[in-house]
């Protein structure tokens, strides 16, 4: 009840701005990818990442190997009979395939990348692993807002569904609850003007908050930080949270809120 409250508090510090906007100007397409730890199956994997993300992970470069290397799990490459190696996402052809040494075994059909490993090995679909979802529904705004300003910014964002009979999804500011299993498209963050961007984190009520309602796992963010150190932003060049003042200017993200 009491975060129901918080989460409630949250929604009162918008205010009501004239029509949503279809598209953000100065934006950027962002993805992360997301460790999740709990072992399923791939195919299990694959329906978690959909319902949940966007998808299990593509990898289609040496430069995107090296992102994930620390990464261990289930990727969405697998063997689709005559029709070759292809990606769960659309159903892409493999192109990039660093096979590790004696790899593929014919028999085995879904593909696992090893912690620090470069190769990637094939496996059978059926037995349980942590795995890997891409969430391609970010964007980085290079616009100069304050904390309430890019969440007013974000709130009044919208884009189509394209499924029959879908509607427009919202977005948010975003929420990135995930900390130490959590890994944004450092390339595109880069394209930001500043060297913090803020993200959905804000303290309110004597707690800190994601505006999703998701709770707050970091360790190092202080219980009773300065009056004027209440809002959250992801520090690019380190992939860290930094304490700010809510009116400083920053460009942000925003995700879409299903």
């Amino acid at each position: 009840m009491e975060r129901d409250i918080l989460c409630f508090l949250l929604v009162l510090i918008t205010i009501i701005l004239p029509g949503p906007l279809h598209a953000a100007t100065s934006s950027l397409n962002l993805s992360k990818v997301v460790l999740i730890s709990h072992p399923r199956t791939w195919f299990d994997a694959q329906h978690y990442c959909r319902a949940h993300h966007s998808d299990l992970v593509t990898i289609r470069n040496t430069q995107e190997a090296n992102m994930v290397v620390l990464f261990e799990g289930w990727i969405g490459l697998y063997h689709r009979w005559s029709y070759g190696w292809k990606w769960s996402k659309e159903d892409e052809l493999a192109t990039f395939i660093p096979w590790d040494l004696g790899e593929p075994n014919t028999n085995l059909w879904c593909v696992l990348k090893y912690r620090s490993h470069l190769t990637w090995a094939s496996a059978d679909c059926r037995y349980p692993h942590p795995f890997l979802c891409v969430d391609e529904r970010l964007i980085l705004v290079q616009e100069m807002k304050t904390w309430e300003e890019a969440l007013h910014h974000c709130r009044q964002l919208q884009v189509a569904d394209p499924s029959p009979g879908g509607t427009a999804h919202l977005y948010d500011l975003a929420s990135l609850p995930e900390e130490n299993n959590v890994l944004l498209d450092r390339e595109k963050l880069k394209e930001a003007t500043t060297n913090e961007v803020w993200v959905g984190l804000r303290f309110l009520a004597g707690e800190w908050l994601w505006v999703s309602g998701e709770a707050v796992t970091s360790s190092y963010l202080p219980r009773c930080p300065a009056q004027q150190q209440h809002c959250g932003a992801l520090d690019h060049k380190n992939t860290s949270w930094k304490i700010m003042s809510c009116s400083e200017k920053r460009n942000f993200i925003c995700s879409i809120n299903l």
